[in-house]
């Protein structure tokens, strides 16, 4: 499985950070979608774990195979939330007033992984 993850990776940093955040931010958006319209609960994995993936997917995916430093993780995983976020409003799935009260989870979460 690493193999095949690692081929999707691009080697130039620049390519490969925004490449862990579209992957990160594209599963974190399906896994969302499917408990606000499919299982119709707010909860645990909405508030919790997906603010936990985004900061440690992202980083995990960006720092394969490679050294990154602290703060490079930390940028990393706040931007993939931030796109993430902008996602949520882009795409109605929340309304801005649910993101700002959610905001205070997701950069603790968030950064707590990276």
């Amino acid at each position: 499985m690493k193999v095949q993850i690692e081929r999707l990776l691009p080697t130039d940093p620049g390519k490969r950070r925004w490449t862990a955040i579209s992957i990160t931010v594209l599963i974190a958006g399906l896994l969302t979608g499917w408990g606000i319209y499919g299982i119709g609960q707010y909860g645990i994995a909405l508030f919790i774990l997906t603010p936990l993936f985004m900061g440690a997917g992202s980083t995990i995916l960006y720092g394969l195979n490679r050294q990154i430093t602290r703060r490079d993780a930390w940028q990393i995983g706040y931007l993939t939330l931030a796109v993430f976020l902008a996602a949520l409003l882009v795409f109605a799935m929340e309304g801005i007033i649910c993101v700002a009260m959610a905001a205070p989870f997701g950069l603790f979460l968030t950064g707590s992984e990276a």
